[in-house]
Order: C-alpha cells, then sequence, then structure tokens
C-alpha cells in the first residue's frame, strides 16, 4: 500500500486545472469553469443531446486535437459559424464524451479570462495538462494564445469559438459549423419537448431556420404564445413578432440598441 500526505494531493491535483477549479480555492475560480459547472449553464432546458451527422468531421477533428497523446501544428483550434448554431453545445459534448477531461478543461467565457488562465498555465510546471475552451475568442487574442502557448502543445491545447467570422489571418486551423438541417432541429426538439404537439415543434423548427437556440427558446415559452394567440401560424409569424410576445418593451429597445454594434464585451 502507498501512504500519500495531504501535500501529495495538493501536488497531484495541481496538475489538473480542472480538478482545481472544482475542489480547491484558487484564483482559477474567477477566470474560469470546470467541466461540470460548465455543463449544467450550457444544457439547460435540452438535457437530450442529439448528435448532428453533418457535424461528424468536425466532431472527429476536435477530438484529435483534444488528444494529448498526439502531435499537432498549432495549439490553437478555432470553431467559428453563426451565433446561435450549437458550437459551444457540440464542443462541450465532445469533451464530456471523453475520458479523463473532467481534470483537465477550463471553460472562459470572455478574451481577458482566457488569458489570464493561459498565463497561468504557461506559467505552471511541465506536469500541468490542460484544455482550454476560450468562448467569445476573436482572432486577435486566438494569435496571442497561440505565441503564448505553442510551445507547450505537448501538455496543452486550445479550441477557441467565435461568431461569424470565417477566415483570420493567423495560421491557426479552423472548423466552420454551418446550420444544422431541419431534420437534426426537429430531431432535438421532439427529445427534449416531447409534450408539445407534433405540428407546433415542426413549425418552431422552420421557423429558427437552423438555430437550435431560437428554437428551444420558443420551445421553451410555447405556453406564452399559444396563450397569445392559440396557434403558432397568427400569433407568432415571425421572430420579430416572437421577441414582441418574449421581452418587455425595455428590453425590445435595449436588443434594438445592441444590434447596432457586432460586437460586446467589457475590460477592467
Amino acid at each position: 500500500a502507498m501512504i500519500v500526505s495531504a501535500d501529495d494531493l495538493v501536488t497531484w491535483m495541481e496538475q489538473y486545472p480542472g480538478l482545481v477549479l472544482q475542489w480547491c480555492q484558487s484564483e482559477l475560480r474567477d477566470s474560469g469553469l470546470h467541466l461540470d459547472a460548465w455543463g449544467k449553464g450550457e444544457v439547460g432546458t435540452t438535457v437530450e443531446y442529439v448528435h448532428v451527422p453533418s457535424w461528424a468531421g468536425a466532431e472527429r477533428q476536435l477530438r484529435e486535437h483534444v488528444d494529448l497523446t498526439a502531435g499537432v501544428a498549432s495549439v490553437v483550434r478555432t470553431v467559428q459559424g453563426e451565433s446561435g448554431v450549437g458550437k459551444t453545445r457540440l464542443v462541450y459534448e465532445i469533451l464530456a464524451s471523453l475520458p479523463g477531461m473532467r481534470g483537465l478543461v477550463v471553460y472562459t467565457g470572455d478574451e481577458d479570462a482566457a488569458l489570464r488562465v493561459a498565463n497561468m498555465v504557461a506559467n505552471a510546471q511541465a506536469t500541468v495538462k490542460a484544455v482550454l475552451v476560450a468562448d467569445e475568442c476573436g482572432p486577435e487574442t486566438r494569435e496571442r494564445l497561440r505565441k503564448l502557448l505553442n510551445g507547450h502543445r505537448d501538455r496543452v491545447r486550445v479550441i477557441a469559438i467565435y461568431n461569424f467570422e470565417r477566415t483570420d489571418s493567423s495560421g491557426d486551423p479552423e472548423l466552420w459549423l454551418k446550420k444544422m438541417p431541419d431534420v437534426s432541429l426537429e430531431e432535438i426538439l421532439s427529445a427534449n419537448f416531447g409534450h408539445i404537439p407534433l405540428d407546433r415543434r415542426r413549425a418552431y423548427a422552420e421557423l429558427a431556420r437552423g438555430y437550435p437556440r431560437l428554437a428551444v427558446d420558443l420551445c421553451a415559452h410555447d405556453g406564452e404564445i399559444v396563450a397569445e394567440g392559440g396557434r403558432l401560424g397568427p400569433a407568432i409569424p415571425t421572430v420579430r413578432d416572437f421577441l414582441r410576445v418574449r421581452l418587455s418593451e425595455a428590453e425590445r429597445n435595449a436588443l434594438n440598441a445592441v444590434s447596432l454594434v457586432t460586437k460586446i464585451g467589457s475590460s477592467g
């Protein structure tokens, strides 16, 4: 039998940032989430995940990228696509399905947090391994992450997620996630909102046009939509009409103001 002390356990845990986030008080807590904490917010009301066949190639490439036993040309792998198509959920499901990731994954929701975590990992001992998921991560920050961590890519990998932009000037390989087919979106709604009649689920899927985030929000507020007009067609013919039901006047005014800019963030 082997006898270990508390110091031995701390030393071992410090090699896995995901475990540090989950069990220890650490400055990492102010910057990122461990896999389980991230998942609770990401899964939301769509507990049943449905694989999208057209995304199989992207899944394979991401699994290969986070395999720390295999070499990669760049520490950063970028997943891009329009907002709401399912990029972040796809990345979460891939990582959650892989053994050992709970001790490795650190998720960040903004660029400043991603850079803080990257600096911590770069300065850590050579035995520390991590998979950093940097959401809302633009081209400039991706390049900074690449320069900071590329020399550590034998023990660190980064998945960067970004909206809209299809190409950038860095040398990092990119994946462009297309909108899912209507049949896949209908399967997601069927698996998670089976209590909603089929005709309304299909109408929501058609209105969402391949964007699961919008389709899920429509289903989550099905009661309000029905109360507004009794059935989807006359009541909610467009997304604009849905927002009128879904949001207060103050929220709609804020949304109109936000829509004037392409990116929102904060610093400091």
